[in-house]
């Protein structure tokens, strides 16, 4: 398997490849972290592999040490803000999407980014930066709307390797909020890792009383037994449940059973991916806490969402 590995890696340094289209040579693009000889099996090799593409890509991601990539790509990253809807039509709060601008590629999808991100490291400074600015942008907002809060979203790297919860914490003490004024939004990638770092910052949440919403539910490994044992305060319904939902009579019952058995359970309900009207008319027959969709707006970034959504609160 070495002797293979090794006959591409020459192949590739000696006459260069292509990536998306670009020729590409090796040269600066495997750093210390990227060590395609030191995978184990032909899937350590692929993911490795797809990491030196991706990085070969986007040149702001390499050739750097994890604070000093942080410090030179954090002017490329943004933040755009995603209404929250109360289930009575208020504005309860936003969701903050981090958001990358490569110089030479434009917008990046974040499906792509925040795997880089992830796989070098840096969404541990990266991520604290967006709570941050996230945090200053919704103590601003409660100037106008006392009761908005801020959705941030935390990744399962964020969680297992960086003391993720002692971020939000020095975060949340310097803006200024209280600690109602936060939720922080985890997938079920995060909770399957039951370690003792996810036990750890699951209890802290708790121990502060920062509400925890479990994202996506709906999709991938979801099952009651994290509403049992994980008890967070807010489920998220991932858009592809919603939309089988609003388009099928039987998935619409059965998304109503649900809602019902979270209620019961005392936990509260986001519906996402509400997309117009009469979408909205059914889902609110449902009576969740809370909604996202196209309906109200589409992620946008700050001084928009302003103008958009508080300042209409204001001269109401």
């Amino acid at each position: 398997m070495n002797a293979a590995i090794r006959a591409i890696t020459r192949k590739a340094i000696h006459e260069g490849f292509s990536v998306y289209g670009i020729e590409r040579g090796f040269e600066g693009i495997i750093n210390s972290e990227l060590r395609p000889l030191h995978a184990r099996d032909v899937g350590g090799i692929i993911t490795t592999g797809g990491t030196i593409l991706r990085t070969a890509r986007y040149p702001e991601f390499k050739n750097l040490d994890v604070q000093q990539r942080a410090y030179r790509i954090l002017q490329d990253f943004g933040i755009d803000h995603l209404i929250v809807i109360g289930g009575d039509g208020s504005q309860a709060g936003a969701e903050a999407l981090m958001r990358f601008s490569s110089k030479k590629f434009g917008m990046v999808s974040p499906a792509e980014f925040i795997l880089i991100l992830e796989e070098t490291g840096l969404i541990i400074p990266v991520g604290r930066w967006m709570m941050k600015e996230a945090m200053e942008k919704c103590k601003q907002i409660r100037t106008v709307i006392p009761e908005f809060k801020v959705n941030i979203n935390i990744s399962q790297v964020q969680v297992a390797k960086s003391e993720v919860i002692l971020d939000l914490v020095d975060e949340i003490e310097k803006s200024g909020l209280s600690t109602e004024a936060v939720n922080i939004e985890l997938t079920e990638s995060v909770l399957l890792e039951n370690n003792i770092n996810t036990q750890h910052f699951l209890k802290e949440l708790k121990r502060m009383k920062i509400k925890l919403a479990l994202d996506d539910f709906g999709t991938g490994y979801s099952n009651f037994h994290y509403l049992s044992e994980l008890n967070p305060e807010i489920i998220k319904i991932d858009r592809t449940f919603t939309a089988n939902a609003v388009a099928d009579e039987k998935e619409y019952y059965l998304l109503k059973q649900f809602c019902e058995m979270i209620h019961r359970l005392g936990l509260k309900i986001c519906i996402e991916g509400v997309e117009n009207e009469e979408e909205w008319a059914k889902i609110k027959k449902l009576k969740p806490e809370y909604c996202q969709g196209f309906y109200w707006g589409k992620p946008c970034e700050y001084d928009d969402f302003i103008r958009q959504f508080v300042d209409k609160a204001q001269n109401k």
